[in-house]
This record gives C-alpha cells, sequence and structure tokens, in this order.
C-alpha cells in the first residue's frame, strides 16, 4: 500500500474542515487519491479549501516525488514543471471559482435542450439496470439526509429556486394532467407491467402480501361488500 507522509497527514488534519460554512466554496479531498488505490469510504475522504486542496497536491507531491501524485498537481493548474510559483495558488483559486460559476452557466444550458435531457436519462436507466449501483445510490443518499446540514441546504436551494419564475412555470407544466399527458403515462404503465420482470415481482409481492392474516381478512371484507351491493343494485 502506498505510504503517505507525515507532514501530508499533518496538514489533512490541521486544515480539513469538519463543519461547513456558508458562502464559502469546498472541494471534496481523496486522502489517498482514487489513482493510487484510495476508496471513496468516510475515512478517506475530508473537505478543504479550494487552495488547501490545491496546496495538499502539491505537498504530497513534493514530498513523496510521485509520477502519479506529479500528473494529479499539472492537471488542477495545467502547468507541466515541478516549480510552480506561489502566484499560482491564489491563481488556481480564482480559476477554480471561476470554472464552477461557467459551469454552472453551460449545464442550465444543456439542460434546456430535449436531445441531451433523453440522452442523461438513458444513461441513468442504463446505470440503474446495473448489479449493486442502487444499493450504493441509496446507501450514499442515506448518509446524506442524516446530515442536517446538507438538508438545510437543500431546502434554502429549492426555496430560491421557486422564486424563478421560469423554475415555476416549468415544475406547473410537468404536473399538468393533459389528455396526451395521461395517455402516454398509462401506454408506459402498461408497457412496463407487460414485462417480465414485473410480472415476477407482481406474483412475490401479492404471495407475500396473502400471509399476512389482516391483508386477507381486508381483501375478504372487501368481496363481501362488494358482492352485497350487486345484489341491492340487481334487486332494485
Amino acid at each position: 500500500m502506498f505510504e503517505l507522509p507525515a507532514e501530508y497527514l499533518n496538514f489533512i488534519k490541521k486544515h480539513k474542515v469538519i463543519k461547513l460554512q456558508k458562502n464559502t466554496h469546498y472541494e471534496k479531498h481523496h486522502i489517498l487519491p482514487k489513482s493510487l488505490e484510495g476508496d471513496d469510504s468516510d475515512e478517506n475522504i475530508c473537505y478543504l479549501t479550494i487552495k488547501n486542496h490545491f496546496l495538499a497536491h502539491l505537498l504530497l507531491a513534493q514530498k513523496t516525488n510521485n509520477s502519479t501524485c506529479w500528473k494529479i498537481v499539472f492537471m488542477m493548474i495545467n502547468v507541466k514543471r515541478k516549480y510552480i510559483p506561489k502566484s499560482y495558488y491564489k491563481k488556481y483559486e480564482e480559476i477554480r471559482k471561476n470554472s464552477r460559476e461557467s459551469l454552472s452557466i453551460v449545464m442550465k444550458n444543456r439542460w434546456k435542450n430535449e436531445e441531451y435531457q433523453m440522452f442523461m436519462k438513458k444513461i441513468a436507466s442504463e446505470a440503474w439496470k446495473k448489479e449493486g449501483y442502487r444499493e450504493n445510490r441509496k446507501n450514499k443518499m442515506e448518509k446524506y439526509y442524516k446530515n442536517e446540514e446538507y438538508i438545510k441546504n437543500m431546502s434554502k436551494k429549492s426555496k430560491d429556486r421557486w422564486k424563478e419564475s421560469e423554475y415555476r412555470s416549468k415544475c406547473i407544466k410537468n404536473i399538468e394532467r393533459t389528455p396526451e399527458r395521461i395517455k402516454n403515462q398509462k401506454e408506459k404503465i402498461k408497457k412496463t407491467l407487460s414485462t417480465k420482470e414485473a410480472k415476477e415481482l407482481k406474483s412475490k409481492t401479492a404471495k407475500l402480501l396473502w400471509k399476512n392474516p389482516e391483508y386477507r381478512k381486508k381483501v375478504s371484507d372487501g368481496l363481501k361488500r362488494y358482492h352485497k351491493n350487486r345484489r341491492i343494485k340487481n334487486d332494485k
């Protein structure tokens, strides 16, 4: 296993952010880089300010003189030399902040394109079929929703977005039950339920439910009411 220098670990211990502050940019840092067989476990991940994130990778490269570590540094600032002036530390921070804002604008414009939306939906649906993907997503989201800071941030973002008239119009349009939309939804549901996997799941669920005495009683009572109402209707 790759041995991390003590100076680097001390730097991480000193500068890692325990509580994220509002209106401050942070970056997720893998203590043992993924390119050196590091994983996504909580123990291997911490949050650093943009400047400290760069300095952490630079310190790791300088102390180990490992080619992979230097590649990470070069990729971060696009400079192909081991001597890096201190002016780059501040420059990197500015570049990252500007690139985040630019990327945000680009992605918002991309998502307005229907072809791009369909392309991303296709990728998501293919990923969803992969073994272990659903379980990993579930575990990841459970961690997020146990974090009060994350819930507050998401709530604030949702409220801020709702103030945008374009976003509100889009949401309202998406939930409108037009005849065409209802027809498409029915066809989609019918197609999904007609698959072999859906039929097997439906059968398995029904068998499990039928083992529950309360469920059987509920079905029995429902059938009795139905036949009673039919007799009354026929008598009239």
